[in-house]
C-alpha cells in the first residue's frame, strides 16, 4: 500500500497538526510559523493567521501593519511505493513520489531525499527537503524494514576467528547458531557453538560440503578431483540420477559424478566427459551408438531421422553389408539403411523398402533390373529364356524397344525380350530383319499388304540360295523364300518364319535338332561343344531313359554304391558282383568274366533311346591302355546320363564323356546283363 503526505491548507493549523502525525504520514511545516503553546494561544493567534491568509489573497485588514505572505504547499503530496521493506543487508532507499496538485516535482530540482536508520530491521524515514520555489518545504514518511522468517541475509557485523574456528560476530553483540546465514552475497552454515562449517559434514542424515573459506556448497562442486552435486534447496549430496536444467547426470553412492559406460539394471547407459547422459547419437570409442530420450542404449533395427539404422548387439552402429536370417542388408558408410538401387564397391545393387537384397528381376519406380544370385545387377547382355540388354549407362535398366547397342541396332519386346529371326518395323518405316543373333542385318520395304518384299535392287526376284546381310536364305522358283524344313540337294535344311537359315540346336515339336554350320541337319554320333550325341535318321536327337522305373532298377543302382571294387583291372568281376548282390549274378560258360565277352554276350543294342537304367555299356577293346585293347571296358547305366565302373576305384561320370572316350576302335553296345530285363 502507498503512503502519502499532504500540507494542510491554514499555516497556523499546520503547526498545529504538525505535532501529532500519524505514523507514515507527513504534513508540510512553514519555517517561519511557530508552533502555538496552547489551544488559548492558538485563539489569540487567531487574528493574526486570518490577517496573513487575507494578505495572501491581496487584501489588507484594517488597522494592522502589513505582514510577510508565506508560501503555501497545502498542495503539496508525497508518496512512497511501499511502507515496508525486507532487509537486504545494504541500505534500503524506497523510491518517493512529489507531487504538487496535478504537477509532478522533480528531484534535485524542486526537492531533495534522504534516509534515515534504513539499514537494520526497524522503523526507517524518507526526508524530503523542498528546494527552489519549494524552499522551506520538508516531510518525514517514516517505512518499516523487516526481517522476515527465512530471510538468510545476516545482519551487520564482522567476521572473527580463534583457535577453534571462524565465528561471525553481530556489530550489536552475539553470534548466528544452528543456522545458514548470507553474509556478502555467499552463504555460510554455522554449527551449534556458532562456528563456520568447512569440508563435508552430516546434517539430518545426509552429507554436505562447505568449501575451505566456508562458502555452502551449492548446485555442481569439484572437491577432491571429482565432481559432486549438492541440492540447491537443502544442500544435501545427491545420488543417483540428477536432472541439472533438463539434462540427466549419475553420481555414484559416494555422491561422485560417474562418466563414461553405466550399467543400470541391465541397461546400458553414456556419460559423456561432463557427466551429461546421452539421448541421441553419440561417437564413442571410433563407433556410433543411438540412445534413447530416456538415456537407454538401442540395439537392433532403429529409425532415427526418418531412416533405418542397424546397431549390434554391444549398441555399435553397423555399416557396409549384415546378414539377419537369410537376408542381407547394406548400410551405408553414414549408417542409413540402403533401399532403391545402390552402387557398393563398384556393383548395383536392389534392395526393397523393408532394405533386404533382392535378386532375379526386380521392379524398380524406373524399369526391371535383373539382380544376380550374388544381389549384384547385371548389366550388359543377359541370357534368360531369351536374350536381354541391361544397360550398363543405366545402372542395368532393362531397354525395350529399338536400341543401338554396339553399332548394331535391336529390337526388345515390352517385356525386354530380344527379337531374333523376324522382321520388324524400323523407326524410318522400313521392314528390318533381326538375324539369328538379333542384330539388324538387312532392310526391306512393305508391300501394301504389310509382306515383307525380298527382291534385288534391279527389281529382279531372288531364286535359290541368297545371303542377305549376315543370314542366308532359300528361294523357289518363284522367288518366295521358304520356311520351315526343306529337303535341298540331299540335305534337310529348316528356315524360320522370316526366311532365314537356321544353325546350331533348334527345337522343333519337342525335339531336339542340331543344324551344322552350313545348316544341314545331322544324324549319327557327333561330337559338339565336346559332348558326345546320337542323332537319328530324322535327325532327332537321341536320348537314354532318364531314370529307374522299376524296383529292380532301383536296387541296382543302390549295388552300384554299394559294392566295392575288387581290384583295378577287373572292370567286368565287379559287374559281376553287383548284379550277383541283387540276386541276377549267374556265371558266364568257364567264369569267363572279360569285358569282351559280356560284349558279345549281351550288348547288341546301339540306340540310345532304347538304353534303360541297369543295361551294361562295353566296348571289346580299347585303346587307352593294354589289358583294354584285349579284354575292352565295361560300366553300368544307373539313369540321368550317368555311369558307374571300377578302373580300380568305383567312378561316376557322364555318360555322353565315357561313351566319347571309349569309342576308338569300336563303337559301344549296350544290353541287358544275362539278357535278363530288369523292368
Amino acid at each position: 500500500m502507498k503512503k502519502t503526505c499532504k500540507a494542510a491548507c491554514p499555516l497556523a493549523l499546520v503547526a498545529v497538526v504538525s505535532l501529532t502525525l500519524l505514523p507514515g504520514v507527513a504534513w508540510a511545516q512553514a519555517a517561519s510559523v511557530e508552533p502555538a503553546e496552547s489551544l488559548v494561544g492558538a485563539e489569540q493567534a487567531g487574528d493574526e493567521a486570518a490577517f496573513a491568509v487575507a494578505e495572501a489573497n491581496g487584501a489588507q485588514a484594517e488597522g494592522k501593519e502589513p505582514q510577510e505572505v508565506q508560501p503555501s504547499f497545502d498542495q503539496v503530496l508525497c508518496e512512497l511505493e511501499s511502507t515496508s521493506a525486507e532487509y537486504t543487508g545494504v541500505a534500503i532507499t524506497p523510491q518517493v513520489t512529489v507531487r504538487d496538485g496535478e504537477r509532478l516535482l522533480v528531484e534535485g530540482r524542486d526537492y531533495a531525499v534522504s534516509y534515515e536508520n534504513n539499514v537494520v530491521p526497524g522503523e526507517a524515514s524518507v526526508l524530503i527537503e523542498g528546494s527552489g520555489d519549494y524552499a522551506g518545504f520538508e516531510a518525514r514518511v517514516p517505512f518499516a524494514i523487516v526481517k522476515s522468517e527465512g530471510n538468510r541475509i545476516a545482519l551487520p557485523g564482522s567476521w572473527q576467528r580463534n583457535g577453534a574456528g571462524w565465528w561471525y560476530a553481530y556489530d550489536d553483540g552475539g553470534y548466528p547458531t544452528s543456522c545458514i546465514l548470507e553474509v556478502d552475497g555467499a552463504l555460510y552454515r554455522f554449527d551449534s557453538a556458532g562456528y563456520m562449517y568447512a569440508g563435508w559434514y552430516i546434517l539430518n542424515g545426509a552429507w554436505q560440503y562447505s568449501y575451505p573459506n566456508g562458502v555452502v556448497a551449492s548446485g555442481w562442486a569439484f572437491v577432491g578431483g571429482s565432481w559432486y552435486y549438492l541440492d540447491p534447496q537443502t544442500g544435501d549430496m545427491r545420488t543417483g540420477w540428477v536432472n541439472d536444467s533438463g539434462t540427466w547426470y549419475f553420481t555414484n553412492s559416494s555422491g561422485v559424478m560417474q562418466t563414461g559406460w553405466l550399467c543400470r539394471f541391465g541397461t546400458w547407459y553414456w556419460l559423456n566427459g561432463s557427466g551429461a547422459m546421452a539421448h541421441s547419437w553419440a561417437w564413442i570409442d571410433g563407433s556410433w551408438y543411438l540412445f534413447a530420450e530416456d538415456g537407454k542404449m538401442l540395439t537392433g533395427w532403429q529409425k532415427a531421422d526418418g531412416e533405418w539404422f542397424l546397431l549390434n548387439g554391444s549398441g555399435a552402429m553397423q555399416t557396409g553389408w549384415a546378414l539377419r536370417g537369410e537376408t542381407w542388408y547394406y548400410l551405408a558408410g553414414s549408417g542409413v539403411m540402403a533401399t532403391g538401387r545402390e552402387e557398393v564397391g563398384g556393383s548395383w545393387y536392389a534392395f526393397d523398402d523393408s532394405g533386404a537384397i533382392k535378386t532375379g528381376w526386380v521392379l524398380c519406380d524406373d524399369g526391371w533390373v535383373y539382380a544376380q544370385p550374388s544381389g549384384a545387377l547385371q548389366t550388359g547382355w543377359l541370357a534368360k529364356g531369351g536374350w536381354y540388354w541391361l544397360d550398363p549407362e543405366r545402372q542395368g535398366l532393362m531397354v525395350v524397344g529399338i536400341q543401338q547397342i554396339g553399332g548394331a541396332w535391336y529390337k526388345f519386346q515390352d517385356s525386354g525380350r530380344m527379337e531374333s529371326s523376324c522382321w520388324f518395323e524400323f523407326e524410318d518405316g522400313r521392314a528390318a530383319h533381326a538375324s539369328a543373333s538379333g542384330a539388324v542385318d538387312y532392310y526391306a520395304k512393305y508391300d501394301e499388304n504389310g509382306d515383307v518384299v525380298l527382291k534385288k535392287e534391279n527389281g529382279d526376284s531372288f531364286a535359290g540360295w541368297e545371303l542377305l546381310g549376315s543370314s542366308w536364305f532359300h528361294f523357289d522358283e518363284n522367288g518366295a523364300y521358304d520356311t520351315g524344313w526343306e529337303y535341298i540337294n540331299g540335305a534337310w535344311y529348316y528356315f524360320g518364319s522370316d526366311g532365314a537359315m537356321l544353325t546350331g540346336w533348334f527345337k522343333d515339336a519337342g525335339k531336339w535338332y542340331y543344324l551344322a554350320s552350313l545348316g544341314a541337319m545331322v544324324t549319327g554320333w557327333h561330337t559338339i561343344d565336346s559332348h558326345y550325341y546320337q542323332f537319328g535318321g530324322d535327325g532327332a536327337m537321341l536320348e537314354a531313359e532318364p531314370s529307374a522305373t522299376t524296383d529292380m532298377q532301383r536296387q541296382l543302382v543302390a549295388a552300384c554304391s554299394a559294392v566295392p571294387t575288387p581290384g583295378p583291372g577287373l572292370c567286368s568281376e565287379w559287374v559281376a558282383l553287383v548284379f550277383n548282390r541283387i540276386g541276377q549274378g549267374q556265371l558266364l560258360p568257364n567264369n569267363d568274366y572279360d569285358a569282351d565277352d559280356m560284349f558279345y554276350a549281351y550288348c547288341g543294342l546301339d540306340n540310345l533311346s532304347e538304353l534303360r537304367v541297369g543295361m551294361i555299356i562295353a566296348v571289346p577293346s580299347h585303346t587307352h591302355t593294354y589289358a583294354g585293347s584285349i579284354w575292352g571296358h565295361i560300366c553300368i547305366y544307373v539313369g540321368n546320363n550317368t555311369v558307374m565302373d571300377n578302373i580300380g576305384r568305383i567312378r561316376t561320370m557322364p555318360l555322353d564323356e565315357w561313351l566319347s572316350y571309349y569309342t576308338t576302335t569300336y563303337s559301344p553296345k549296350w544290353g541287358w546283363y544275362n539278357g535278363v530285363p530288369l523292368e
